[in-house]
């Protein structure tokens, strides 16, 4: 299966919007809540966030680099979909979106096609940085 193939099979969810943190918005993803390890900015994977609330330690939620506390839902909420169309548009790709029967998001020449806006405007991001 090709890396495109893999892309446009996937389902909203965690995997997706992890991808897209990562490949479209460029944003540092750690695993583990070391977060004297890290820089300023990071997000934390989902695994993170609950290690971290399996400690009693409050000195960690409390730490000065805890910027974000885990990846947006750009797959299931409009509202973080439209961070991406944002993020894609300020670095100068043309962002297509039309809305019929089914509804088709464009990413320069990516167009993908379903019913799911916010996981389609996902999958043109990821299928336009491949």
């Amino acid at each position: 299966m090709t890396e495109q193939q893999r892309i446009l099979a996937m389902q909203q969810g965690r995997e997706l919007d992890r991808m897209v943190a990562d490949q479209v918005m460029g944003k540092m993803i750690s695993d583990v809540p070391d977060l004297d390890a890290l820089p300023p900015g990071f997000m934390l994977s989902d695994e993170a966030i609950w290690q971290m609330m399996s400690k009693t330690d409050e000195s960690m939620v409390q730490h000065p680099k805890f910027v974000h506390s885990s990846i947006p839902f750009y797959s299931a909420d409009i509202s973080h979909a439209f961070q991406v169309v944002k993020h894609l548009q300020e670095r100068g790709k043309e962002v297509v979106i039309r809305i019929g029967k089914k509804v088709q998001v464009s990413v320069d020449d990516v167009t993908v096609e379903g019913d799911a806006l916010p996981e389609l405007i996902c999958k043109a991001a990821l299928l336009a940085m491949v």
